[in-house]
C-alpha cells in the first residue's frame, strides 16, 4: 500500500523532467484476468544524476512507449529516487 501512496504523491505534487524508456516486455510469467502485465523500464537525470524506474500496466503499450521514446517524469525534489511515468500508464 505504501508504494501506491507514494506514487500518487509523486503524481500530484511531482517536478516534470525528460527521461527515456528503455525496454518494454510483456511478463509472461504472470497473468491477471488472462492478460499478461507490461514492464516498462525508463531512465532520467536530475540534477546531474542518474535514476532508472520501471511501470507495470495491463494496458499494452502505445507508440508513444517504445524504446528510444522521450517521456515525461515526474518526481519528487527532496526525493528523486520517488517518480513516476507521466502520463502513468
Amino acid at each position: 500500500m505504501w508504494r501506491k501512496q507514494m506514487t500518487l504523491q509523486v503524481l500530484r505534487q511531482g517536478q516534470a523532467t525528460r527521461g527515456q524508456i528503455d525496454t518494454v516486455e510483456e511478463n509472461y510469467n504472470v497473468r491477471v484476468n488472462r492478460r499478461h502485465p507490461w514492464a516498462i523500464g525508463y531512465h532520467f537525470q536530475v540534477a546531474g544524476r542518474n535514476y532508472a524506474g520501471k511501470e507495470t500496466t495491463l494496458n499494452r503499450p502505445g507508440p508513444h512507449l517504445q524504446p528510444g521514446r522521450a517521456v515525461s517524469v515526474l518526481y519528487l525534489p527532496d526525493t528523486p529516487e520517488h517518480h513516476a511515468l507521466y502520463p502513468h500508464p
